[in-house]
């Protein structure tokens, strides 16, 4: 029995040092070619956000689709707070911010150094407090006790149109808007909780099946849900935060990034109800605007960031804020007039 237990420590010896060297020696994003696979949280949630809480990463990045193929990364840096979302610590946390911005990767930053996203592009325009809450769910925003006891003056809803495409994918951001559970995280303490989580992930194994090109599983194909119910569900959600928003003495945007024009309707619909939206539709000048080619990377699935400041000016002129736009008031705004109509 020793003799079996002593060749199982002999066999297991080499795997327990390389994950010992994952985890205690190499940085924490060596094995991932985004800073979003280093610091994201995958089984074990040790803040209410959905990165590592508290980190700091500078690391030569590549674009999501070439991954470790890209020719040209570019240097980020990113900034994690206390609560595990994307935001450059403060000395003091405002007792109420000015502005939160809710969305997906693209109001994270994927792709971006911090200084680029839109949270911090728009904190250096207004010279007000803003706070990215980019990454979790619109229902989670809405029931966080943070938020609901401090609400913000403005609100930034944002969304890209698969949000609303599948019913799996809608329940993500929807279900129970303003009456869900909210985040749950880990009774651990932190440094444990994001060990934990970093052990479970393999990172390691996941970087040498993809150089040997092995796919873990396939995704399943869902049914789109029909253009009409589609367009519904829009106008019924993003009226529902906006009312809400109101209730909590909080103004309200909704960003709609250039998608689809089955969605067009919507927009329309949600201008006619007053709701403040930055979508863009056809005008004569562009006439596909929901296939705005100009206004993503040429090869990262997430905005550029020349339209990150565009969109940063749109929020700001829909608000009537004074003071918008000091920094780089000459960016060009070819976005505009699509967007305001």
């Amino acid at each position: 029995m020793k003799s079996l237990a002593r060749k199982f420590a002999l066999l297991a010896a080499p795997f327990l040092v390389l994950i010992a060297i994952e985890l205690f020696v190499l940085p924490v994003d060596f094995f991932t070619f985004r800073v979003w696979e280093a610091v994201t949280m995958q089984y074990v949630r040790p803040a209410e956000g959905i990165f590592y809480p508290g980190m700091h990463v500078v690391k030569d990045e590549h674009a999501d689709k070439l991954g470790f193929r890209d020719p040209n990364p570019r240097k980020v840096e990113w900034f994690t707070d206390q609560y595990g979302f994307r935001n450059r610590p403060r000395a003091t946390e405002p007792a109420r911010y000015d502005i939160v911005m809710v969305g997906d990767s693209n109001i994270v930053g994927s792709s971006h150094d911090q200084k680029d996203t839109i949270a911090e592009v728009l904190e250096r325009k207004c010279k007000c407090a803003v706070y990215s809450y980019g990454g979790a769910s619109k229902q989670q925003f809405f029931n966080d006790p943070r938020f609901k006891k401090n609400p913000p003056r403005v609100i930034v809803a944002e969304a890209i149109g698969a949000e609303f495409y599948t019913p799996s994918f809608a329940a993500l951001n929807y279900d129970n808007l303003l009456d869900g559970p909210g985040a749950e995280q880990s009774m651990l303490p932190d440094p444990i909780a994001v060990l934990l989580d970093r052990l479970l992930k393999t990172n390691m194994l996941e970087f040498v099946r993809s150089r040997l090109q092995v796919q873990r599983y396939g995704a399943e194909k869902e049914a789109p849900t029909p253009p009409a119910q589609r367009v519904a569900f829009v106008v019924e959600m993003v009226t529902k935060m906006r009312d809400e928003a109101a209730r909590r003495g909080s103004d309200f945007i909704f960003v709609l990034m250039p998608y689809d024009p089955t969605l067009d309707q919507a927009v329309i619909k949600l201008k006619e109800l007053g709701v403040k939206t930055i979508a863009y539709l056809p005008n004569p000048e562009r006439p596909q605007a929901a296939y705005l080619k100009s206004f993503y990377q040429d090869h990262d699935t997430h905005w550029r960031a020349e339209t990150v400041r565009t969109t940063a000016d749109e929020i700001l002129d829909l608000l009537g804020w004074p003071n918008a736009r000091p920094e780089n008031q000459t960016d060009a705004r070819a976005l505009s007039s699509s967007a305001q109509q």
